[in-house]
């Protein structure tokens, strides 16, 4: 095996090893680059950038979860969540952890679900639950909400 040494890393390119711990500290020192060089890419190669996306999901699950999580409290149209102030907390850590702490991967329909509606998004205040079950404690906290203020 012929061995190509590279100037600029000094080292032995052949190994993958090396060779993936040379590209990781280059896209540390050089984000804009990197970043540039990944939009040319899904410019040019759109259909591979979206079945790398859907095999990537299907893999991690727990990110799209956290996705939605994001959207809901980020943008001002969503009244339930963006006027009452609920705050995303919780990071990909912490989905992820839920997700195999509650076994979200053996249901049919998982739902992330706050313990405390009134409550922010954090690792303390939510848990993933069967998405009829979480419905179901949804209408139930409505129901009672209602009784309280004298509707029904």
């Amino acid at each position: 095996m012929v061995k190509i040494q590279s100037t600029s890393t000094g080292g032995d390119l052949s190994d993958p090893e090396k060779m993936r711990a040379y590209h990781r500290a280059w896209r540390k020192i050089n984000p804009e680059k990197k970043k540039a060089i990944a939009q040319r890419y899904s410019q040019k190669h759109p259909e591979k950038v979206k079945v790398a996306r859907q095999r990537y999901l299907l893999m991690h699950p727990w990110v799209k979860t956290l996705g939605y999580i994001r959207n809901r409290c980020v943008h001002n149209k969503n009244t339930h969540y963006f006027k009452r102030g609920i705050k995303a907390f919780i990071t990909y850590d912490e989905v992820k952890f839920l997700w195999f702490r509650d076994k979200a991967y053996l249901m049919k329909r998982p739902s992330i679900d706050r313990i405390d509606s009134k409550g922010n998004y954090t690792l303390q205040n939510c848990r993933f639950l069967e998405l009829s079950e979480n419905v179901l404690i949804s209408n139930r906290e409505r129901l009672s909400l209602k009784r309280r203020a004298g509707a029904l």
